[in-house]
């Protein structure tokens, strides 16, 4: 019988099925297994955040990049935020009134230089300006229909995604 028990406990060991014994979750591996830490960031898709937490971190490993966040609205999504409150003037469904300005039309627009500097100072782009403009109030003319905060950050996303 003894002989019997050493044969199957030689057959499990082989195929990876030993038990450490009753109650016992030790193991003879020395080497830990990966956790997460608070500085890193992994590979993983579904992850995120901006830095690694217990709770977002889902890889098996740190690569030690930066997560990428949750993407950028895309132009699309900046045309339709901001079609109420600038669509009249600047493209969109109502079309355009100042044609050098109707960035809502054309996202080329949307990204180049200004070109007004006296109303946009040193900004990079007209979203830059568009966003000055907002905050200052002389977007739109008179304050009427202003965009909401909701939709402000929308075109801002899009400017931290340029």
């Amino acid at each position: 019988m003894r002989t019997t028990f050493r044969t199957m406990t030689l057959m499990l060991a082989v195929s990876g099925v030993l038990f450490m014994g009753c109650g016992d979750d030790s193991s003879d591996d020395s080497t830990p297994a990966p956790t997460p830490d608070a500085t890193s960031a992994d590979v993983a898709a579904t992850d995120t955040a901006a830095g690694d937490t217990a709770a977002t971190d889902t890889g098996s490993a740190d690569a030690g990049a930066p997560d990428a966040g949750p993407a950028a609205p895309d132009f699309a999504a900046v045309a339709a935020a901001l079609e109420v409150s600038c669509g009249g003037c600047h493209g969109g469904a109502a079309g355009c009134s100042i044609s050098s300005a109707c960035f809502l039309d054309d996202e080329a627009a949307l990204t180049k230089a200004p070109g007004n500097g006296a109303a946009c100072g040193d900004t990079a782009s007209v979203a830059e300006c568009s966003v000055a403009r907002i905050d200052n109030g002389t977007m739109p003319p008179g304050g009427q229909n202003a965009p909401t905060d909701e939709e402000v950050a929308v075109l801002e996303a899009y400017i931290s995604g340029m």
